[in-house]
């Protein structure tokens, strides 16, 4: 969601700002030294005067990566969205021409790509001759991971059917718990929180709507949630869910759950890790590659996209009565992709009373340690992403373990803590 559509609920929240900050909860991922703009995916090398917007995934090709964003081009006063490829950090995209029948007057925003590059939901102004004269999201696909999108139509069946700006994003993972994978996607909903539902990429219908996001009313003077984005494994599953968070005083900031959606965990805290404060800064709609989160960032206006670098441990939830595979997902930043790693998933059922920095162990690092150890299982990263999979047997007693990754590089003795995420046994 851009910061121009809520100008005015902005200028109306001011009288009643609250002084309250931010919370950063020390047990939340661990995010490396203060993050920054990044000019790789800025205004200058897309050419355009504002980037609103990123949305990132692994070219299915190969090499490299292929991306939408929502811009403000050179001499435009509305937002088109628009495509390009990227080798990686350090280079600069080359941009495409697959979006541009998606374009039309007014604005279009938050361009979204699903995991096999061949969906792409947005939202759509007035102005869009296929949002039905109404501020509405459109569904589009193609055959391959490169070339032109069709339009299918827009989001139908359970989706909203009130005209507005929905922040849609493309998710993976099994929403219905059927065994099968399935196209997901999230919005901004109108409760305050995320929605998340199946998406039939054939006829744009959304059916089985859950909670992905609670409204985060833990955070002082809390407005809305917006900007979903998911974080997908190697293989394009939905592993945790980057969104942002609107509160008077502190503007909107960058948020993660360590799980696809909250609905899929009976005993997971409703709060979600606040990354980083960024006093009134408007923090949304970020590009996601492993740990590193590429949030568009507006102060007076969009400037480059804010580079948050983090390390993330996801949740998982099966069934105790019978049993299955565990699974936790850790990911890097991708400046560790070729860094030699020693990692642990730690397991505890308490909390330390104090969190404890690396500092405790003689070395220096990210993130605190915040589980009392119980057990812990080591794992091999590669290409900053590490899976832990095991199997449990049927007929546990249902419960919670907490968990928390720590890793060690070797050539650096740095040290890294994840977030607190959950092993639930429903």
């Amino acid at each position: 969601m851009h910061k121009t559509l809520f100008s005015a609920l902005a200028c109306a929240a001011i009288a009643a700002t609250s002084t309250a900050q931010l919370v950063i909860d020390p047990c939340g991922p661990a995010v490396f030294g203060t993050p920054l703009g990044n000019t790789d995916l800025g205004n200058l090398n897309f050419n355009v005067t504002e980037v609103s917007q990123v949305c990132l995934i692994p070219n299915p090709a190969g090499p490299g990566y292929l991306g939408h964003a929502t811009v403000k081009k050179i001499g435009a006063t509305d937002w088109d969205v628009l495509s390009f490829t990227w080798a990686g950090p350090g280079s600069a995209p080359t941009v495409t021409t697959d979006c541009d029948a998606l374009n039309g007057t007014a604005d279009e925003f938050q361009c979204s790509l699903s995991w096999d590059g061949l969906a792409t939901v947005l939202d759509c102004g007035t102005g869009n001759p296929n949002s039905g004269g109404a501020n509405r999201p459109i569904l589009a696909t193609r055959a391959t991971p490169s070339g032109p999108f069709t339009v299918v139509g827009l989001l139908g069946g359970s989706f909203p059917a009130t005209a507005g700006y929905y922040d849609p994003q493309l998710g993976h993972f099994d929403i219905d718990r059927d065994g099968t994978l399935d196209d997901v996607v999230y919005w901004a909903a109108a409760s305050g929180g995320i929605s998340a539902g199946k998406l039939n990429r054939t006829t744009g219908a959304v059916t089985n709507v859950i909670t992905a996001i609670a409204p985060q009313t833990q955070v002082p003077g809390f407005q809305f949630c917006h900007s979903p984005t998911p974080q997908n494994d190697s293989i394009g599953i939905t592993r945790g869910l980057y969104f942002s968070v609107y509160a008077l005083n502190t503007g909107s900031d960058a948020h993660y759950f360590p799980g696809e959606a909250m609905a899929h965990y009976l005993t997971a805290p409703t709060a979600a890790y606040a990354l980083f404060d960024d006093g009134t800064s408007w923090d949304a709609n970020p590009g996601i590659l492993k740990g590193n989160a590429y949030y568009a960032r507006a102060v007076a206006g969009y400037g480059d996209p804010l580079l948050i670098e983090n390390f993330t441990l996801s949740s998982c939830s099966i069934a105790a009565a019978t049993g299955g595979t565990v699974t936790h997902f850790g990911f890097f930043p991708l400046s560790l992709s070729s860094a030699t790693m020693f990692c642990a998933v730690n397991y505890g059922f308490s909390m330390l009373p104090t969190p404890l920095p690396p500092s405790f162990a003689g070395l220096v690092g990210w993130g605190n340690l915040c589980v009392a150890p119980s057990f812990s299982l080591g794992v091999a990263p590669a290409n900053s992403e590490f899976g832990l999979g095991y199997s449990l047997p049927a007929g546990l007693p249902t419960g919670t373990l907490l968990a928390e990754a720590v890793a060690l590089n070797i050539a650096t003795t740095e040290v890294f803590i994840s977030n607190v995420a959950i092993l639930e046994l429903r």
